[in-house]
């Protein structure tokens, strides 16, 4: 009901800008239910937890040549961008503002 009487009130914004309303208005519900969203239970924390240190592990034994990946071609400063980017990832709640 909210929701109808929102869209009756913006009619002809709807009509010219819908994308972006629609965008705004799933950021809002995402960020409100959040928590209840992405609630975790203590047993995933610590699954969480395990497969970050397994993977760290494994961060320090693979070497791109693993991956078929030419080391000549590494840029280092993008993989550091690419790194630090990846991880803001989880800092994020909406998925718009994961891409």
């Amino acid at each position: 009901e909210i929701v109808e009487l929102m869209f009756e009130n913006f009619a002809d914004v709807w009509k010219i800008r819908s994308k972006i309303i629609l965008e705004g208005m799933e950021a809002l519900v995402t960020k409100n239910l959040y928590k209840i969203i992405c609630l975790r239970r203590d047993s995933e924390i610590e699954e969480n937890e395990m497969l970050e240190k397994k993977m760290r592990i494994l961060g320090n034994f693979i070497k791109p040549e693993h991956l078929d990946i030419d080391p000549k071609r590494l840029n280092n400063a993008r993989v550091e961008r690419a790194i630090a980017e990846l991880s803001k990832m989880s800092k994020f709640k909406t998925p718009r503002d994961k891409m």
